[in-house]
């Protein structure tokens, strides 16, 4: 099959990963962070390098008052996005500015030096003696330790707790501003680029499969498209979905993340009693590598796209309204936006599963580029089936249900 010839564009270059040489863990840990492993665990990335790395409580940095008891995640950044610093200091500034309002996010820790952040020289591991050198952006952040959303059950308390933080983050970020955001160049996963998809249709296999996207497509540049002005914008997570919520059970003895009891709890004020409690809350919000100044609806449509791909305890179909009650106690989405949202899931939904097969012919072995694909298809037929009028008064009437809205 043809490569469509702007992938280099659309895509980080997988050689870019970053190449780990035997004892380059500790020598990171000790010689920036001044502090001594006692192990550590590599955490699945497509193209960094993630690490869970465990330390001894004695150490060197005279910007630390206690060593974390859950450990530290040790992120060293493909050499490609290495490149753009503004990237790193827009998205991690984000963060900070997240913590202030009480957004459980994951805090960086200070070097030596006294820096956040820092691009390193690493040596591939080989024999060559003219084995080239790659610089990488290596970050340190405290680990928050918990369950990935997608390995709980996803009952409506926790649905609609879930979507009050996304809308509390919504909320907080109006004030937010960094010039990177500002200039930020598109990515082919960001929505507004949903019909540049096309060019990526002939690794869909199946006629009808290839047949739905196109639809969604089509019916995205006539309906979305001419109303794109009516949309709020502002600063996004980007990517708030079921594998970058973090959440933990209430019983638990959690460190304080600056997330109060108030703000995690699934007891929310006057539905208590009305829906079942979740025995789990959110501890964490992960990944900021797609924060972005955008449309704040596109984002919502993002968000129930991929947890609804992990609801096996209610419909599929219900997850949007409970998100949805949960995100209009903070901020409101208005009726354009509203309109817009199944086509912009099943929009995302297309993406998710459009790209992940083109990556999956290119490398074989990247089975990360198809999880999507189980239960994408079933979900993106069954909500594009479903007349949108009916969606919506199903929507309505849940959020409805909790009083509040």
């Amino acid at each position: 099959m043809r490569v469509p010839t702007s992938t280099k564009m659309d895509f980080v270059d997988t050689n870019a990963k970053p190449v780990v040489r035997d004892g380059l863990i500790n020598d990171i840990m000790s010689r920036l962070y001044g502090m001594e492993v006692i192990n550590f665990t590599e955490m699945e990335s497509y193209i960094d390098r993630n690490y869970l790395v465990n330390v001894k409580k004695t150490h060197r940095n005279p910007f630390i008052k206690e060593v974390k008891p859950h450990g530290y995640m040790l992120k060293i950044f493909n050499g490609e996005e290495s490149e753009n610093e503004d990237y790193f200091d827009g998205c991690y500034s984000m963060v900070d500015y997240l913590r202030k309002y009480n957004i459980p996010a994951p805090e960086r820790i200070q070097r030596i030096d006294g820096k956040f952040q820092n691009r390193e020289i690493l040596y591939k591991d080989t024999d060559d003696s003219d084995s080239a050198k790659n610089c990488h952006m290596i970050i340190l952040l405290n680990f928050i330790p918990g369950l990935m959303l997608s390995s709980v059950p996803l009952v409506p308390s926790l649905l609609y707790d879930v979507g009050k933080l996304h809308g509390r983050i919504s909320k907080s970020l109006q004030n937010f501003s960094h010039p990177f955001f500002q200039n930020r160049p598109q990515l082919i996963w960001n929505l507004e680029k949903l019909p540049t998809l096309t060019k990526y249709l002939e690794f869909i296999e199946i006629e009808n499969d290839r047949m739905l996207v196109e639809e969604v497509i089509e019916t995205f540049k006539k309906e979305v498209l001419p109303n794109i002005s009516k949309y709020q914008k502002g600063h996004v997570h980007g990517d708030y979905s079921h594998i970058n919520i973090i959440v933990r059970k209430k019983h638990e003895e959690v460190e304080s993340l600056h997330c109060s009891e108030k703000l995690c709890s699934a007891n929310i004020n006057g539905t208590a009693g009305k829906i079942p409690s979740s025995p789990y809350s959110v501890s964490g919000i992960i990944d900021y590598g797609h924060a972005r100044y955008s449309y704040l609806v596109h984002d919502v449509a993002i968000s129930i796209a991929y947890i609804s791909l992990e609801s096996k305890i209610i419909d599929s179909l219900d997850v949007g309204g409970h998100m949805l009650a949960g995100f209009f106690s903070e901020i409101k989405l208005n009726s354009e936006e509203l309109d817009a949202l199944p086509v912009l899931i099943c929009g995302r939904l297309a993406k998710s599963l459009t790209i992940g097969r083109y990556l999956h012919q290119q490398d074989s072995t990247n089975l990360y580029a198809l999880t999507t694909a189980a239960q994408g298809w079933p979900l993106i037929r069954k909500i594009w089936k479903t007349p949108k009028e009916v969606l919506l008064k199903r929507w309505k009437e849940i959020i409805s249900s909790y009083g509040e809205n």
